[in-house]
């Protein structure tokens, strides 16, 4: 029994309907099923059914969704990786994910890190000289990975059906117009908004981008000088984000309706909440997500605890964030990381943060506990200090590999070790 989400797909790939803007070129729902049943016939050539296939993330290229589609409408084990610039944790996750095959274009050549021998290449543009084939399966899976703050990263694996519930999710959970151009620049949001058949414009960088609705990490948005008046939904997540920060991405979009998410990547859509709102009251979401049960794990005579979610979008059904927040009133609070704040003495490094980060208006600050002390790495010039905190400046923020907004925890408290042998 061919799988619905794949049914539906397929369906939608009969349509003359745009599907693809790259480079001011437009690729119809009709031919990008053309180009992927071309793939598939490269896949059946090339690879076994149960092979871990390295698809390399360039999200802007058109080649990369007509191989993830093929992959998965095939049934293959499509394999995500964000960055490659930590060694360490780059071979950690490929050693997971046993990977066999990795696709690649002209681009690949750029990059520094070298893949296992063992490894076999295709090339994702072999495609254009094959025949279609039409063998299709259910038994795809995608494998992507968290962003590692704090350890080595995590396998997360969807198979169909639970792509086809997050798929429902953010349908039911994103308010815009179905006939609206999107811009999705994570490849899982922009594989799901070509699910959906929207037209979608894939491109790396989001300057000038002339779309009616954008859905995007924040480190992307952030990059922005320049104002845009085109856009009328922005949906954004990735990492908290600090009252300075909201308020330039509010600069950004004058006159867009924007929503900020909360989520996970063990559970898709938590939270979300209005940019205006959350400028009002920070750190606070009032929007609960439709199909996501949301609780405080053993919470403290404050109502404080580690949030937890449970429903069919999330992994395992049932992850705990690793978050502290509270619920009051439907509205969720979340004040900092469980492992990195100091419950006991009231010390939640997302609330200190915010407080360094406004007493000193030129600073990047991050805080946290740390060997029974509470540290604050920061770059720029600090102005006024806050009592009982131990002060590190740096020349470079380690930031996580992939959403490049978060602190790189474990990488940062290596760095003070060296400084404090030093």
């Amino acid at each position: 029994m061919r799988n619905k989400l794949i049914h539906d797909f397929l369906e939608i790939l009969n349509k003359d309907k745009p599907a693809i803007i790259c480079k001011n070129k437009i690729k119809t729902f009709k031919e990008l099923g053309i180009d992927i049943r071309k793939m598939i016939t490269v896949f059946e050539k090339n690879t076994k059914r149960d092979d871990s296939i390295l698809v390399f993330s360039y999200p802007y290229r058109y080649d990369f969704y007509v191989s993830m589609f093929a992959g998965i409408l095939s049934g293959r084990k499509m394999v995500i990786i964000d960055s490659f610039k930590d060694k360490k944790k780059t071979e950690y996750m490929l050693k997971e994910a046993n990977c066999n095959y990795y696709l690649a274009d002209k681009l690949f050549k750029n990059l520094k890190f070298k893949l296992p021998k063992n490894m076999k290449l295709i090339l994702n543009s072999n495609y254009k000289n094959e025949i279609e084939s039409n063998i299709y399966s259910d038994e795809a899976k995608v494998i992507t990975y968290t962003s590692a703050t704090t350890a080595m990263p995590k396998k997360i694996v969807r198979d169909l059906s639970f792509l086809e519930n997050q798929i429902k999710m953010i349908n039911n959970n994103l308010d815009y117009n179905k006939d609206s151009i999107v811009y999705g620049i994570l490849p899982m949001y922009t594989l799901l908004s070509l699910f959906l058949g929207n037209t979608t414009i894939i491109k790396k960088n989001p300057t000038n981008i002339k779309a009616d609705v954008i859905i995007a990490p924040i480190k992307k948005l952030l990059t922005l000088r320049k104002k845009n008046n085109n856009v009328s939904s922005v949906f954004m997540g990735g990492a908290i984000l600090y009252k300075n920060e909201a308020l330039k991405l509010k600069s950004l979009f004058p006159c867009s309706k924007i929503n900020y998410i909360y989520g996970a990547s063990e559970g898709a859509l938590i939270y979300r909440t209005s940019l205006d709102d959350y400028i009002h009251n920070i750190f606070t979401f009032d929007c609960p997500a439709n199909g996501i049960k949301v609780s405080i794990d053993n919470p403290n005579h404050n109502g404080i605890g580690i949030i937890k979610i449970e429903g069919e979008t999330v992994i395992g059904n049932c992850h705990l964030t690793g978050d502290l927040g509270k619920l009051e009133n439907n509205k969720l609070t979340i004040l900092g990381r469980s492992n990195f704040s100091n419950i006991d003495k009231g010390l939640y490094n997302y609330l200190i943060d915010e407080r360094i980060r406004e007493n000193n208006p030129n600073i990047i600050a991050f805080s946290f506990k740390y060997d029974n002390e509470y540290v604050c790495v920061y770059k720029g010039k600090l102005i006024h200090k806050m009592d009982g905190i131990k002060y590190i400046k740096m020349k470079k923020i380690p930031y996580d590999i992939k959403h490049k907004t978060k602190l790189d925890y474990g990488r940062t408290i290596e760095i003070i070790k060296k400084i404090i042998k030093k």
